[in-house]
């Protein structure tokens, strides 16, 4: 059936009407629709005739064409463009010193002190290989990452020893979600030590200074200048030691896999394992380049990976960490207990040169409990209302904006009812007019604690203008507000919501909540408790 009309109306009365006599394949296709008349309409509906199986004449559309060659093999859909990455932005033309780091991308020096700042952005969009370092299925970035910033800071105010480095909280990397991240270094002190921290906060696309996403600290510690000429131990003897038996790699991975470690390629680095007494020696390898990382901390948590373990347990302090060489893609390794859980690493190249080297690590056991609250990647969030720039406006309505008020208080049913009449007439007579819109004004404190009225209304507006995008408007504001004004700012603001308020223009913005505004209800024994479902019923 086509039904040739400048919009259809009974098409869906027909395949109605075929589904109840139980009619199978009937085809049911209009010819226009309204606000779409052109060849374009008429050539799609054209095709879904063919597309149900008519015969249609096409040599109309096709005068003065002619037939080419397909191809000769059946299309793969393959998409072949580069997946996009960072964007580049000059950090010199910021008032920054360029990084050259894969995690960094610009460090600043603080005015009136000593301080330094190094900037960056991580996601497992920017840098897919994390992807590949998960604890319980959720991907983390790995403590060797904030050891390799650390080291990277430490180098920009002439420091090359991490004396200490205290992992206080892991990075979740969730999904999408951009983290900020800034490494800092403050003064030196009269022992010639320099703090160092290392920050995040989720970076989404409306954050500003003003988005209220909490600042997170994951890592906290010291760095110093080394004695100048300091003797660097080298690997001596043969490789691998005599005495030294082999252990499956295979069989390491299948033991931290039951453990719960998630680690894909990139991190699977292990390529030899031997243990002679206490000590562990190992061969690991980068899957891939090394980029303009020190020491790639995928490289450097590969070289963990034989350390043994009947639980979960993860870096948790590094003392004494020198970067001897730097791009280096594949160590040997050595791995020397030294009691009370920790352990000495040194790592060397093929020719016996040190490349990095811990004096003790420590581990820590995690749990998913201890995991679940780090929040900093994967947030609970909330609505805020932040400030925006105020437009210039001339005061007065512009043309084609309807306006309603609504008023705080009253019987919550009769205003949402009065409130969605006036929505559902303006949309009736404004169905020919794309460009008109209606901006409803009201004084009920949205932004605070709106009275249940006015909230009452926002839903409804919150909803229309999810069906009607671009034609609503909602407009808050305060006794004494200029409404004619806040209507103009609110058009010219471009925002569907927003509250006007002692000359400032706000609007709503979701943001993270902070870490430790998440906290449990302690129970109280002495308190009143109602039970509920015992007995199937309320108290029951």
């Amino acid at each position: 059936f086509v039904e040739a009309s400048p919009h259809p109306v009974l098409t869906g009365a027909v395949t109605q009407a075929a589904e109840g006599h139980g009619v199978a394949g009937v085809s049911a296709v209009g010819t226009l629709r309204r606000n779409e008349g052109g060849d374009a309409r008429l050539l799609q509906s054209v095709a879904e005739v063919f597309v149900a199986g008519v015969d249609v004449d096409w040599s109309p559309w096709v005068a003065g064409g002619r037939l080419v060659e397909l191809p000769t093999y059946a299309f793969q859909r393959s998409r072949h463009w580069l997946a996009a990455g960072r964007s580049v932005v000059d950090a010199a033309g910021l008032g920054q010193h360029p990084a050259d780091h894969p995690l960094l991308g610009a460090a600043v020096r603080l005015a009136g002190g000593d301080d330094i700042v190094l900037t960056g952005r991580v996601s497992r969009s920017t840098h897919p290989w994390l992807e590949d370092h998960a604890v319980f299925g959720t991907v983390l970035l790995p403590g060797t990452a904030f050891v390799e910033m650390a080291l990277r800071a430490a180098d920009e105010v002439g420091c090359d020893v991490l004396e200490e480095l205290t992992l206080e909280r892991p990075l979740v990397l969730s999904g999408d979600v951009s983290v900020a991240v800034q490494v800092s270094v403050g003064a030196v002190d009269g022992a010639g030590r320099r703090p160092v921290a290392v920050h995040s906060r989720v970076q989404g696309a409306d954050t500003g200074l003003d988005s209220g996403a909490e600042w997170v600290r994951h890592a906290v510690g010291t760095v110093v200048a080394g004695p100048a000429g300091a003797a660097e131990e080298r690997l001596e003897g043969a490789w691998p030691p005599a005495d030294g038996q082999r252990v499956e790699g295979a069989e390491a991975y299948e033991a931290l896999a039951s453990l719960g470690y998630g680690y894909g390629p990139a991190f699977r680095g292990l390529r030899a394992l031997w243990r002679a007494g206490d000590e562990m020696f190992a061969e690991v390898r980068l899957a891939s380049e090394p980029d303009a990382f020190g020491i790639h901390p995928a490289l450097l948590d590969a070289a963990l990976h034989p350390l043994p373990s009947d639980d979960m347990k993860v870096p948790f302090s590094w003392s004494g960490v020198r970067l001897h060489s730097v791009g280096a893609s594949a160590l040997r390794v050595r791995l020397t207990p030294l009691g009370g859980g920790a352990v000495r690493l040194v790592a060397f190249d093929g020719a016996g040169v040190p490349v990095v080297s811990v004096d003790e690590l420590r581990l820590q056991p995690m749990s998913r409990e201890q995991l679940g609250s780090a929040v900093a990647g994967d947030p609970l969030f909330e609505v805020r209302w932040v400030d925006v720039p105020v437009p210039a406006v001339s005061g007065v309505v512009p043309d084609g904006v309807v306006v309603e008020y609504v008023e705080p208080g009253g019987d919550v049913r009769s205003v949402v009812a009065g409130a969605l009449e006036s929505v559902q007439r303006f949309l009736a007579e404004s169905a020919d007019d794309e460009d008109a819109r209606l901006a409803v004004i009201t004084r009920g404190g949205i932004t605070e604690q709106a009275d249940p009225a006015t909230a009452a209304v926002w839903g409804l507006l919150r909803s229309a203008q999810t069906e009607h995008p671009g034609r609503i408007l909602a407009v808050d504001t305060a006794e004494g507000t200029d409404r004619e004004t806040a209507v103009a700012l609110a058009v010219a603001s471009g925002e569907p919501q927003v509250s006007v308020v002692g000359g400032r223009l706000a609007v709503p913005r979701l943001a993270p909540v902070a870490a430790d505004a998440v906290s449990e209800r302690e129970w109280g024994p002495g308190g009143t408790v109602l039970v509920t479902g015992a007995g199937g019923a309320l108290g029951g």
